[in-house]
């Protein structure tokens, strides 16, 4: 599979290299060095989905809240009014949800 995805990220690097209309060289080191990466790549690849795997652990509430604060870049203030809660309720509450994501990493 680490072979697959790495033809996958190389045409992808010379697709966007293509569009870019910019003449690059790839030699064999170069070559090398991104295979000498990809067990970096598998294992923060692992880390990704045992971050997933928890994430749905979560409860509705938690994943909401973690996602309008984290990938939407919503501000505490603006989850509040979601919630119809006060800002440090909703700071206290993004604390316990991520307390309870660290502790599902640590069991």
């Amino acid at each position: 599979i680490s072979t697959y995805l790495y033809t996958i990220c190389r045409n992808q690097w010379i697709s966007k290299i293509r569009k870019n209309k910019k003449l690059v060289q790839i030699n064999e080191s170069d070559e090398q060095q991104l295979v000498e990466l990809e067990p970096e790549f598998e294992e923060e690849n692992e880390r990704m989905k045992g971050l997933r795997l928890n994430f749905e652990k979560l409860g509705e509430e938690c994943r909401k809240l973690l996602k309008q604060f984290y990938y939407e870049k919503k501000s505490l203030k603006d989850i509040a009014a979601d919630y119809a809660i006060s800002e440090k309720s909703a700071k206290n509450k993004k604390y316990r949800c991520m307390q309870r994501l660290r502790n599902f990493f640590e069991a």
